[in-house]
């Protein structure tokens, strides 16, 4: 089931909906795109990234 989640480029918020998955230091995002598409894969990066962060999972 999709969820809203929200993560930061260089500080710079988008919230999008889709799905997250984390497995071991990296961060999987997944943007839902309709019932016709699916969820695809959007972007994935190191929990311990400088430029990239998980702002927030959830309503």
């Amino acid at each position: 089931e999709p969820i809203h989640y929200t993560y930061s480029f260089n500080d710079e918020e988008k919230t999008v909906t889709g799905l997250v998955q984390e497995k071991e230091d990296r961060i999987f995002l997944y943007e839902y795109r309709g019932k016709h598409i699916g969820t695809e894969f959007f972007i994935s990066f190191s929990t311990s990234s400088v430029s990239y962060k998980l702002v927030k999972v959830g309503d």
